[in-house]
């Protein structure tokens, strides 16, 4: 049987890395406009040095969250 100590620990690190994965996220999406799709496209996260580029059919993949 574990101890006490050795389960409450496990439990500890469970939390955080839970937590962690809770807060980053990938943003995906197409830019258009009445034509169509967008392609090159700049994507930019305010405020951070986070950015992506839209692909030839205008589709977007961006992580953001606490570890960027």
């Amino acid at each position: 049987m574990m101890k006490k100590s050795t389960i409450c620990n496990l439990f500890l690190l469970w939390t955080i890395l839970s937590g962690s994965v809770m807060f980053a996220q990938t943003i995906k999406g197409v830019v258009s406009d009445e034509s169509g799709p967008i392609p090159q496209v700049n994507i930019n996260i305010k405020g951070t040095a986070i950015n992506t580029i839209t692909d030839l059919d205008g589709k977007f993949s961006i992580k953001v969250g606490s570890k960027n």
